[in-house]
């Protein structure tokens, strides 16, 4: 992962970052980053809150296609730092991290078709607001 602001945890992630991924497995070493940075928190919580959305769906609350729910589980899957940067500006307006998640998730649902139907928009749109409290 490229280091910068989004990427970094502390002085230990920067100037000691070399030694962090020296290990006998070369580039197969757990990084810090990848779990402890403000990316890292960014992606998890978007999948998790594209699990807990499938949850949903898994209990009949809204209906996905598998090519949708698919779709959805490639979002977190492929998870970029550009996408990162795309939740920080959804947070510049909403002021709220776990919002600007919420908002990212409903774009890329949109992007991807995943609220075609009117059952799913409703329930994409009550998901969004239900999170919100």
């Amino acid at each position: 992962m490229h280091l910068e602001p989004l990427t970094a945890i502390s002085p230990i992630d920067g100037r000691y970052r070399a030694q962090l991924s020296a290990t006998n497995d070369g580039d197969h070493a757990p990084r810090l980053d990848e779990y402890f940075s403000e990316f890292a928190l960014i992606k998890y919580r978007v999948w998790v809150e594209i699990e807990y959305l499938l949850m949903l769906a898994d209990n009949g609350f809204v209906v996905f296609t598998v090519p949708q729910r698919e779709q959805l589980v490639s979002i977190y899957r492929g998870f970029t730092l550009d996408d990162a940067k795309a939740v920080k500006a959804h947070e510049k307006i909403t002021n709220h991290d776990v919002k600007a998640v919420e908002y990212f998730i409903k774009d890329r649902m949109d992007a991807h078709g995943c609220l075609g139907t009117s059952r799913a928009a409703r329930m994409g749109t009550l998901w969004i607001n239900i999170t919100r409290h």
